[in-house]
């Protein structure tokens, strides 16, 4: 493993604490920089009219029974670059998958109990945990491309106690 990787499995390592430590779902339903922030990294899919859409805490199992993929150029836009990255890896795809893996792991446990906190046994805490899941292995692919920064907004937002609930059509939702 080269001194490169290894920093960024602890950068990883480190994200899952903040990104689910005592601010973790606190600023659910409330518009500040990190949310308008989500709206400039849309900004980069140049061909997508995309918007962001903050939603209350109340509201978010109404919208999650919504989302979807279908007719939405915005998740066209998204979906392929992991794929893409993968071009990029300095390091065998076997190999990332031995360090992702883990960060996974971690992640999945981070969000399951923040979620079981903030929804109670409930789907929208089995739905969320899966989504940010998801979520954060795209992050992690990021990291091992050299394109961390691309996601950077994505793990401030985060960090600032809010989450990515999903799309529908061209809108990203977040709380």
């Amino acid at each position: 493993m080269t001194e490169t990787m290894v920093v960024e499995v602890e950068n990883l390592q480190k994200f899952v604490t903040q990104m689910f430590g005592e601010h973790s779902g606190s600023n659910m339903g409330t518009t500040d920089a990190a949310v308008e922030q989500m709206t400039q990294w849309l900004k980069q899919f140049s061909n997508v009219e995309g918007r962001v859409e903050c939603i209350a805490r109340e509201d978010l199992e109404q919208v999650v029974a919504t989302l979807s993929f279908d007719q939405s150029e915005l998740w066209q836009a998204i979906f392929p670059l992991p794929e893409q990255w993968v071009q990029h890896f300095a390091t065998p795809i076997e190999q990332v998958h031995t360090l992702i893996d883990p960060y996974l792991q971690e992640v999945y446990q981070a969000a399951f109990d923040q979620y079981i906190q903030l929804f109670g046994a409930t789907s929208l805490t089995k739905f969320m945990t899966v989504q940010t899941m998801a979520l954060m292995a795209y992050v992690a692919a990021s990291y091992f491309a050299n394109q961390r920064a691309f996601y950077e907004p994505i793990v401030q937002l985060y960090e600032a106690g809010h989450m990515i609930i999903g799309i529908k059509g061209n809108t990203l939702y977040v709380s």
